[in-house]
């Protein structure tokens, strides 16, 4: 017999006495991968005689196959990274800033072209244009084979939609390379990469990168809009992201669904509000093997802040390490910090032994039934 729990929690915020719902599916579950799902102390264990109607349990086993789901969708989605990356044939060589400049700008350089780093590129203090625009997103494939791309400025005082690429479109992917040495400044919407992202970002990294805007200011990417993002991490050096405003993420400001899978930063992120160690606001999609080695501040002690995302809504997170360090004006602090700083309809899978109020930075109440098998 296997004992399946459904909690179902509301969260309570002190300062309105608004009421949010959010649920998590708990058991022990023989899923590839997965210990448990989200396994909670011993002292919330029900009696034996709770049971879920057929249509509850139907729904229950529903989101605990979410986890196995994601794991094949993953493997599906690597295989086309390597295939599309695989495919490509006499991709234009970018082995200094010029030509790296001259992208969608010149018309041997298409946005829909496809393109590799021969050499790292030192760019010597210089500042870097924006390829593409709001009409005109980068459809091709940029492959940075390893290479670093260092010692440039992006973005100026005053200055919105801050990226290197304006937007990534479906078909595109960006991967293999590193952005390292460099500031990137402006108002809003601030980014290494890019405003948005539609197709693949993989194995991008950032290494001693100062990121800083009044609002909505993030590592790599502004919004990933039913993209994917894989495998992108700050490594080695710190990563400082810092925003005057809501919503300030390690690499990512907000995602309107696709996923999120096997990331992580090393570094500062500060904000006022919805300030997250990954992403500052999930709302939709996916959040996967995600973790944060440093520290995320928010501004007051109300502030959303949590280690992997300061707000989630209708978010799927799996197996996210929630390790960090979150410091509050007061000077207080948790050494372990809670992965979510407020959740709504959102659910988190892969917890063992973990207390919910561990998980969510906001008061939870618990209730929960016994599903016997």
């Amino acid at each position: 017999m296997v004992g399946l729990y459904e909690w179902n929690m509301v969260l309570s915020k002190n300062v309105n006495r608004r009421r949010f719902s959010f649920s998590l599916a708990a058991g022990l579950v023989g899923v590839t991968g997965l210990c448990a799902v989200l396994g909670v102390a011993n002292n919330y264990l029900p009696s034996s005689n709770h049971r879920l109607t057929e249509s509850q349990k139907m729904s229950l086993e529903r989101r605990l196959s979410l986890a196995e789901e994601s794991d094949l969708e993953e493997q599906k989605l690597r295989e086309r990274i390597d295939e599309r990356l695989g495919n490509v044939k006499n991709p234009i060589s970018i082995n200094n800033m010029a030509q790296l400049g001259n992208i969608g700008y010149d018309e041997s350089y298409l946005l829909s072209a496809d393109y590799v780093l021969t050499r790292d590129i030192d760019c010597k203090g210089n500042q870097l244009g924006q390829i593409g625009d709001k009409d005109n997103p980068f459809t091709g494939t940029f492959n940075g084979d390893g290479k670093r791309i260092s010692n440039f400025t992006l973005g100026s005082k005053g200055e919105y939609d801050v990226s290197l690429f304006y937007g990534l479109s479906k078909d595109s992917v960006v991967g293999n390379v590193v952005f390292a040495d460099s500031k990137v400044n402006g108002d809003s919407f601030i980014s290494t990469l890019a405003q948005y992202n539609e197709g693949s970002v993989y194995q991008c990294g950032l290494e001693n990168m100062t990121i800083n805007g009044i609002g909505n200011v993030s590592g790599l990417v502004a919004l990933n809009r039913e993209g994917d993002i894989v495998d992108c991490y700050s490594n080695n050096k710190t990563l400082v992201v810092s925003s005057k405003k809501p919503n300030a993420g390690g690499l990512i400001g907000s995602i309107s669904g696709g996923r999120v899978i096997d990331c992580y930063v090393k570094g500062t992120v500060e904000g006022t509000t919805r300030v997250g160690g990954i992403v500052a606001t999930a709302g939709r999609g996916e959040i996967k093997n995600c973790y944060l080695l440093g520290n995320v501040f928010g501004s007051t002690l109300e502030s959303d802040v949590g280690s992997i995302i300061g707000s989630a809504t209708g978010t799927l997170i799996l197996n996210n390490k929630p390790n960090s360090s979150l410091v509050f004006p007061d000077g207080s602090n948790s050494d372990s910090g809670p992965i979510i700083g407020y959740a709504v309809d959102t659910t988190i899978i892969g917890y063992p032994g973990r207390k919910t109020n561990e998980l969510v930075k906001l008061p939870v109440n618990v209730s929960h039934r016994l599903i016997s098998k």
